[in-house]
Formats: structure tokens, sequence, C-alpha cells
């Protein structure tokens, strides 16, 4: 009763709402059930943490920007973009993040952004071209730019050749 009231004031659907809920709920017992049955050799908090952020690359792949100062950015297509200010990464500089929407009023805002690594973007992308081999390696990734160590970027070739198996 009290539900579908609060969803009538608010312009909202009260099916939507139970459905939102009900997905909660699987995704958070999916969760609790993956993460409690963990083999011994993946229980490292830091290691769980780069694995998560990896998953978010891949699924929300291309959804990266490339946050240079005070969130400002481009996307891996080029736009110009900015991280909202209500986010916890809007400060952020020097920084890769995955984002899931932008949505464009007078600037283009990234909304629900996490920091990533470059590695899982370099790994997961799909198209990567090898521009220049010296000391390090510049990769094109999208509209990026990307230089690695010579031995990096051989055991990274060697890394996606085996993926594509999959």
């Amino acid at each position: 009763q009290g539900k579908d009231r609060f969803a009538r004031q608010h312009f909202l659907s009260h099916q939507t709402m139970d459905y939102i809920h009900r997905l909660r709920g699987d995704l958070h017992g999916v969760a609790r059930d993956l993460l409690s049955n963990l083999p011994d050799d993946h229980t490292d908090h830091a290691y769980m943490r780069d694995v998560c952020r990896a998953v978010l690359v891949a699924g929300l792949f291309p959804k990266l920007a490339w946050i240079r100062s005070f969130g400002k950015g481009h996307t891996l297509q080029g736009l110009k973009v900015v991280v909202h200010p209500g986010s916890v990464n809007s400060k952020a500089k020097d920084s890769v993040v995955a984002f899931y929407d932008i949505q464009e009023t007078s600037e283009r805002w990234l909304y629900d952004t996490t920091v990533v690594s470059m590695a899982p973007v370099l790994l997961f992308a799909p198209r990567l071209d090898e521009l220049h081999r010296g000391k390090r390696v510049v990769f094109r990734v999208g509209g990026w730019e990307v230089a690695v160590d010579t031995k990096v970027a051989d055991d990274l070739l060697a890394l996606r050749a085996s993926l594509q198996d999959f």
C-alpha cells in the first residue's frame, strides 16, 4: 500500500520498482554465492578488486574515458566528457574510468564511473593496433595511443592471442 502511494507520488511505476527490488536481490544472491565459493588462491582483496574492475572494462567496453585533470577527458571515441560533479571521481586526473551513461546538458556528463587500469583495456579491446616498436611499444586502442614496455607488450599480445581461442 505505502510503496504504491510512493510510486504514484513520484511518477514511478510500482511494477518497475518491484522488478528493480527483485533484480537487486538476485544480484546480491549471485554475488554472495560467488564470493563465498572462491578458491583459496583468490582471496586477496586487492586481487579481487582488480578482477572486478577488469570485468567492468570487459562488460562496459567501449564505455571508457581517459580523464586528464579535474574530471575532464575524452572517451575512446574522442568525445569531450566531464565526470559528473556528484561522482566520487569528479576530481580524478590521469585516470581511465569505465562509465555506464553519458547525459548531455551543458556538458557531456559521465555517470556511474569507476577508475580502472589500462591493462584490461588493452587486453579486452576488440582491436589493438601496434603503431611503433622501439624501447617502448605504442598501441592504438580506439582514439587513444598508449605506450608500454616492450616485454609488457609481448606478454600482452601473447595473452590476447590465447584469449582468441575462447
